[in-house]
């Protein structure tokens, strides 16, 4: 399956990317059985090394929520079981960089779970994180081959960077147009380097001091 791995640095838009594919494909119960349908199974690595966080987090997102097995094969079996029901096509887990801090036991759990379940469901996996993550996949021969690396990179002070700016300030409840020239574009590039999560905060502040002045414009941020 064509598995991927999203990487970026922190803030560059991959949490807002994948929630927009999420919401677009939500969970829902089956109107004819009541059994829950999960089309795309999203989970998040906590912030404390925990070995049976993976499989727990995929029965709970599966709807599961009674205790898990006590043996890795009965484990591994349910999971195969709740996905095939579940009618999942495509699992993403969001911050797998975590884990490549938290010793050879549970990165060794990592791998054997991730080719399990993409050998035995042939549902695409995506990973996303910072470089880390890549160092982490990359660390084993078989999920190197399988994870298409994909990197969103800082926006270029260029016209699509100025065509975001402008499609953001028409969210924003200013009453005069704002004139995205030159001048603007750099300013916010030089102070956002290109990340997507300060750009809108630093388009965010602005508007809110046009408002309060009165002006109803950007005109500096």
């Amino acid at each position: 399956p064509p598995n991927g791995l999203l990487i970026g640095p922190s803030g560059i838009g991959k949490t807002h990317a994948i929630s927009s594919l999420v919401d677009r494909h939500p969970p829902r119960r089956s109107r004819a059985s009541g059994e829950l349908r999960v089309p795309i199974l999203l989970l998040e690595y906590p912030p404390e090394p925990s070995r049976r966080w993976f499989t727990k987090a995929i029965a709970e997102g599966l709807g599961y929520l009674m205790p898990l097995p006590r043996h890795s094969a009965d484990i591994y079996a349910l999971l195969l079981r709740l996905i095939d029901r579940a009618r999942t096509r495509l699992i993403i887990c969001e911050e797998v960089g975590q884990l490549h801090g938290w010793g050879r036991e549970h990165v060794l759990y990592f791998y054997g779970l991730t080719r399990c379940l993409s050998n035995q469901t042939k549902v695409p996996i995506i990973y996303a994180g910072t470089d880390q993550a890549a160092d982490l996949i990359d660390g084993d021969i078989q999920l190197k081959r399988r994870f298409e690396h994909l990197k969103l990179v800082p926006w270029k002070a260029d016209a699509e960077f100025a065509g975001f700016i402008k499609a953001y300030l028409r969210t924003l409840p200013l009453r005069h147009e704002t004139i995205v020239d030159l001048s603007l574009v750099e300013c916010v590039h030089e102070m956002s380097e290109g990340i997507t999560d300060t750009v809108v905060k630093i388009l965010n502040r602005a508007a809110k001091r046009a408002i309060q002045s009165g002006a109803e414009r950007i005109t500096a941020v």
